[in-house]
């Protein structure tokens, strides 16, 4: 007889919060390496009316990319940083709210440690990332299936969804 594998179906909040710090009591931040998927095992569909933001999405001209999981109300962008070092900025709940925003480091400033905590809601096709009252980041789907990326510290451009790993 031979044994069915073992399938594990994780929920959102089962699986644990990224970071862009390999221990909690590390001195530096930033991955070494691209991490790989955080959401890989979760099996929830993304929440009735949001908009469908995952994937690889680059923009050749400029070579930002980034991979975006989403799961449930759950979204997590990872991205490279600062000194060839990559970040995991991860939304728990997409609910407007600080204690499930992100509580995570500035890419921008690896291998430095820079807290930032922000807050993380859809409007529309938009993801906005929230710190304080200013808009840190949005992410935008637009019709034609390209996202509108605006970040406070680089502007805005648009990145189309690709099947190559960018990482």
């Amino acid at each position: 007889m031979n044994a069915s594998p073992i399938v594990y179906s994780l929920t959102p909040d089962e699986i644990p919060r990224g970071s862009s710090k390999i221990t909690p009591d590390a001195g530096t931040c930033g991955l070494k390496e691209f991490p790989g998927p955080t959401l890989a095992n979760c099996t929830v569909p993304i929440s009735a009316g949001l908009p469908d933001h995952r994937g690889n999405w680059s923009n050749k001209e400029t070579g930002h990319w980034e991979f975006i999981e989403q799961c449930g109300d759950r979204y997590i962008v990872t991205a490279p940083g600062r000194n060839g070092l990559y970040c995991i900025h991860d939304f728990v709940h997409a609910d407007g709210s600080y204690k499930n925003g992100v509580k995570d480091y500035n890419a921008a400033l690896f291998p430095r440690c820079f807290p930032i905590r922000a807050t993380g809601n859809f409007e529309g096709n938009c993801m906005k990332m929230k710190v304080l009252s200013f808009s840190g980041a949005t992410r935008c789907l637009l019709e034609d299936d390209s996202l509108e990326f605006y970040n406070i510290m680089i502007g805005t451009q648009i990145l189309t969804r690709t099947d190559e790993h960018e990482y």
